[in-house]
């Protein structure tokens, strides 16, 4: 059945959502093949694109979009001739700037169908104010816990809870997740084959516009130690945030040889510094105004255990 919206005259994130259909193509695949071509477009970025939530409008992205008519077969202009000037387009809104879940992930597919059986509706009313995570890895090198501090504000009437999603190598032991304060753990959800585990954190009570909240939880047993020498810690931000900061707790008994912020927003390139590590074992990383992209602390242990 053809979407009515297109008997109708097409927008820009019609005709592209049409021709993907008929194209039989996955938003990975137009990825790969926009890259052949010369044009890095993330999956995220397509997926807004298609969706309406937002236009292309740098010059790389209108290039990209002339490679796009090509790989899905559509004639010269077709999709080029729909995109609107900037001056008319609507101010964004927090949904528009959104990345999907798990975009760039190859499970990205299974996290989202699991996500269906959670209660996602409060996710495009929230918006996240500030962000605290702190790591403590042991002296085996294994992330014994995270403990998770947030901030988040209603963009609208009705939020009523968070849904966090987690996901790590398959055959690994699923974290316990422990809800500290301002929230109490709700349906949760997991795929141990796939290394998959999602839960709902509520409120207290259901939030009003403008309302904030403050939630603190706590996931144990993370990780084992790595495999390799490297390690990482950090976190593919949906939603643009104010304030994020990362916190890693080494045992003081075996520190790190190399520690390093590595910042990958969704569009420009990547950015990584090194970090020192105190005689405490402690070290921190801070993104300010960041999102949608990857913010982490990456890290190396000398090569002899």
């Amino acid at each position: 059945m053809v979407d009515s919206m297109d008997n109708c005259d097409p927008t820009f994130a019609v005709a592209l959502r049409t021709a993907m259909k008929d194209s039989g193509l996955s938003l990975e695949g137009v990825a790969r093949r926009l890259r052949v071509r010369g044009s890095a477009v993330s999956v995220g970025t397509l997926s807004h694109w298609q969706s309406g939530r937002s236009e292309p409008s740098r010059r790389e992205s209108l290039r990209a979009v002339e490679h796009l008519e090509t790989v899905l077969g559509l004639h010269s202009g077709a999709l080029r001739g729909l995109v609107r000037p900037p001056h008319l387009r609507g101010r964004p809104t927090l949904e528009s700037r959104m990345r999907p879940v798990a975009a760039a992930d190859p499970r990205g597919d299974r996290v989202r169908e699991l996500l269906g059986r959670v209660d996602m509706s409060s996710d495009e009313r929230l918006m996240r104010v500030s962000q605290h995570d702190r790591c403590r890895v042991g002296a085996d090198r294994s992330k014994e816990s995270l403990v998770v501090r947030q901030v988040l504000r209603a963009t609208h009437d009705g939020p009523d809870r968070f849904v966090v999603a987690f996901w790590q190598p398959p055959g690994r032991e699923l974290p316990r997740l422990r809800a500290l304060r301002g929230c109490r753990v709700g349906t949760v959800v997991t795929d141990p084959e796939w290394g998959i585990f999602i839960a709902e954190l509520l409120f207290p009570r259901t939030l009003a516009r403008g309302e904030t909240v403050v939630t603190e939880h706590e996931l144990l047993g993370l990780s084992p130690a790595p495999d390799g020498g490297d390690d990482a810690y950090g976190r593919v931000l949906r939603h643009p945030a104010r304030e994020y900061l990362v916190e890693i707790d080494f045992d003081p008994g075996v520190l790190p040889e190399h520690c390093a912020e590595v910042t990958e927003p969704e569009e420009g390139a990547p950015v990584r510094r090194p970090l020192p590590v105190g005689p405490d074992g402690r070290t921190h990383a801070l993104a300010l105004g960041f999102g949608p992209g990857l913010f982490e602390v990456r890290w190396h242990w000398d090569a002899v255990a």
